[in-house]
């Protein structure tokens, strides 16, 4: 595994390719887990197949893919805290249900 500075130029350059909208920050709650995937786009398409996904992280630092679920909230890319290392994506999945909930305004 490469140093997180190349991790943070491959994965962008990768979610770039697979046209896979991505912002650096974290998600705060609502954590289902830790999941096996060692890019950025593994991550992203993992948490999209799963219904209930609808926030998934890649951690450079420490090459970790998290899934979230319902709650929480997002902190910023604030690289005081090493959040510029972390790819922060949402699924199609959110977006429905903001949907239901009448909050589409939030994406």
């Amino acid at each position: 595994k490469s140093d997180k500075a190349t991790c943070k130029e491959e994965n962008a350059r990768a979610l770039d390719s697979a046209k896979i909208t991505y912002r650096f920050g974290a998600w705060e709650y609502g954590g289902l887990g830790a999941v096996n995937a060692d890019r950025a786009t593994e991550c992203a398409n993992q948490c999209g197949s799963n219904p209930k996904c609808f926030h998934w992280t890649f951690d450079c630092r420490v090459y970790r893919c998290t899934h979230f679920g319902e709650g929480g909230f997002e902190e910023d890319g604030d690289p005081q805290f090493g959040r510029d290392f972390i790819f922060l994506g949402d699924t199609t999945h959110y977006a429905d249900h903001l949907r239901r909930l009448g909050k589409a305004s939030d994406l």
